[in-house]
Parts: structure tokens; C-alpha cells; sequence
């Protein structure tokens, strides 16, 4: 459980929010309209009613925001080096 949440915390030693979100129907009470930031309110008001919950991935991950983080996780899987390719690096010997 999630106990407290601040956007953009410039502590490097905490975990950064980043991924994918699931939410129940209830998340739209905590949206007031469509200037809402969800990480400056909704969030922080979860946190703080212990609704927040979060999964900690410690593996590879990598944001693609750009046709160059496009095109480098592309070249990793031709290369047979993406490191999130489980089925080849990983399982392998067990399959």
C-alpha cells in the first residue's frame, strides 16, 4: 500500500511512479474535470485514505517516448538482447 505520494519527488533514493495505471469506477469521484491532475490530487487523496496500492517492478524497464527509444528498443530485439524477452533469456531450459 501506497502511504504517501508526491509528483516528482527529487529523492533518488524512492520509487518513481511510471507505467500503467488500474483503477475501480471510483476514481472518477476524485476527478473534478478535465484540468484535474491526477498526480497532484487524486492520487495524493488516495494515498491518504490507504487506497493506493503499487507494484514494485524490479526488472528492466524502459519509457519510449520517442521514435529514437522506438527504434533502440527495436534494435535490442533484433539483436537478441531485450533484456524484458523472458521466453529467450530466461525460460529457456525450462521450455
Amino acid at each position: 500500500m501506497i502511504k504517501s505520494f508526491k509528483e516528482k519527488s527529487i529523492d533518488k533514493g524512492k520509487w518513481i511512479n511510471a507505467g500503467f495505471y488500474v483503477f475501480e469506477k471510483e476514481i472518477f469521484e476524485y476527478l473534478q474535470n478535465e484540468t484535474t491532475s491526477l498526480e497532484l490530487d487524486p492520487l495524493e487523496t488516495l494515498a491518504r485514505k490507504n487506497k493506493l496500492a503499487a507494484f514494485k517492478h524490479k526488472g528492466f524497464w524502459k519509457s519510449i517516448e520517442t521514435y529514437k527509444d522506438k527504434l533502440e528498443m527495436e534494435n535490442l530485439w533484433e539483436n537478441k538482447m531485450a533484456k524484458w524477452n523472458i521466453w529467450e533469456n530466461q525460460l529457456r531450459d525450462v521450455l
